[in-house]
């Protein structure tokens, strides 16, 4: 009985935070910082509920996307990395050194910077090993690393070779001319045309 309380109360805590959105966009007195935040909110996807994302989560990383919104792509994908919710949906809060999960290593190369076919299987393997250690806060809501849990061994990731950690992949991948091309194209069928 309490859980279904407490699933009820979430449901309704998303329900109000997707009106208190729509209002905002409706009433902004800055439409493009906002339009850029929704793009982002489904670029960089994740879902409330879902491996245990709380709306205050959502709230949270909409926040990071409304602040980065205007700003420099690659900060914004290292913030984002590291955002409670993102670090949950997507598994990278169980990524460790002794067990590396790919889900985050994967989605960050094909569907938020590279596209498909853009990388190899090694690749992720390796980014998943960068990405060992953070972990996530669920009380509080937020994040942090534990260095402990982190592979801090030599990795190659898209042909180059060192110590590498999630910020150095980051780095690694905006250094692709396909990232740019991947990013260009997204912007451009935002605001031009999406064929």
């Amino acid at each position: 009985q309490l859980f279904k309380q407490i699933r009820k109360n979430e449901i309704r805590s998303i329900v109000s935070l997707q009106l208190w959105w729509l209002n905002r966009m409706l009433a902004t007195p800055a439409p493009l910082q906002e339009k850029m935040a929704f793009f982002f909110h489904g670029h960089f996807t994740t879902a409330a509920i879902q491996k245990g994302v709380s709306p205050a989560m959502v709230y949270n990383q909409n926040q990071l996307f409304r602040v980065n919104a205007l700003g420099n792509l690659r900060e914004l994908t290292r913030a984002v990395s590291k955002d409670p919710a993102m670090l949950l949906y997507l598994d990278n809060a169980t990524n460790v050194a002794a067990h590396p999960n790919e889900n985050y290593a994967r989605e960050l190369m094909e569907l938020f910077t590279l596209g498909v076919d853009r990388y190899t299987e090694d690749d992720v393997r390796e980014s998943a090993r960068a990405w060992t250690g953070w972990r996530v806060l669920r009380l509080r809501g937020g994040a942090y690393f534990n260095a402990a849990l982190h592979d801090g061994g030599s990795k190659t990731f898209l042909g180059r070779r060192g110590n590498f950690d999630g910020d150095d992949i980051v780095d690694i991948i905006f250094a692709q001319p396909q990232c740019a091309r991947f990013f260009a194209t997204s912007l451009l069928g935002l605001f031009v045309y999406d064929n």
